[in-house]
């Protein structure tokens, strides 16, 4: 019988199997924790605040928790995984650092005891949030449209994916089966954009859209600029819709695994474009229902 829980959760602590100090620090809290309602994300790479990114080593998503273990390799030498350059899929399945984003660290270059009550203090931490909020139980096989509609919103900081096109349409009531289609009505004030984007970090490309488009989304998330490797075949502004784009971009999960999620409302900008490039402005982060209208909201 197949058990998706169970294969995600031995899947997910394997993952710091090769890395001792991790190891031990993540399946103590996982175990200690003894909670089969949430979910459990190992090496989950955070944007920080500041634009950088980080790889934390546990991370609960129904909480915005964070746990990394800090060690003398990671003290004195910048970590592989983060020194690196991501992929665009990488960057664009990070978890976003808000206001209410708990990080805690471990000093695993500390005594067993020392990393026993470091351990234990963080376990004590979580119980009490769980306790102190209400949290979803974590069904790793409701699906996306069921999850907002419990939420009755969708934001760029939520833990939802989509495997396909063809459920982020669902999400908004549309059912095309076997839809591929990137861009699409979704009312007569909207558009539905799922484009392969590209980041623009520290002023470099990391990666092109599909066939000859080339979309670059800014490192602060907030502009989208679309062009053509021939750009005598952009169209003209007059053919360009003026509807605002709910926008979801092809990402990654942390098993690598290709998904699309919210990243904002974008709303073309005249002023900015010309015939070689569009330019588009993030005018929203968070969309729900109300009274059966769609709103755009900001977190």
């Amino acid at each position: 019988m197949l058990d998706a829980k169970r294969d995600y959760i031995i899947k997910t602590l394997s993952r710091t199997n090769r890395k001792d100090y991790e190891n031990y620090v993540v399946n103590a809290i996982w175990n200690r924790l003894a909670r089969l309602d949430i979910q459990p994300v190992t090496q989950q790479y955070v944007k920080r605040s500041d634009g950088r990114y980080a790889l934390v080593d546990l991370f609960f998503p129904q909480l915005n928790f964070g746990i990394e273990c800090d060690e003398s390799y990671h003290k004195v030498n910048i970590d592989h995984d983060t020194k690196r350059e991501l992929t665009m899929l990488e960057m664009l399945g990070t978890v976003q650092e808000t206001e209410d984003f708990i990080l805690r660290r471990v000093d695993v270059d500390d005594s067993l005891e020392s990393i026993e009550k470091q351990v234990n203090a963080i376990v004590d931490e979580i119980n009490t949030l769980l306790n102190s909020k209400e949290v979803n139980e974590w069904n790793i096989n409701e699906r996306p449209v069921a999850i907002v509609n419990r939420q009755g919103s969708l934001s760029v900081i939520d833990n939802v994916r989509f495997r396909t096109i063809v459920e982020v349409a669902e999400c908004f009531g549309k059912y095309y089966k076997g839809m591929q289609q990137c861009y699409f009505k979704l009312d007569q004030e909207n558009m539905i954009w799922c484009p392969k984007l590209s980041i623009m970090k520290d002023g470099k490309n990391i990666s092109t859209g599909s066939r000859d488009w080339i979309n670059y989304l800014s490192d602060d998330w907030e502009r989208i600029t679309e062009t053509r490797e021939n750009i005598n075949l952009i169209g003209s502004i007059e053919e360009q819709s003026r509807k605002p784009r709910i926008t979801f971009a092809q990402s990654s999960n942390s098993f690598g695994q290709r998904m699309y999620r919210f990243i904002g409302v974008y709303q073309f900008s005249e002023s900015e474009s010309n015939h070689n490039l569009r330019v588009y402005k993030r005018i929203s982060t968070k969309i729900s229902y109300v009274n059966n209208k769609l709103v755009l909201e900001s977190i």
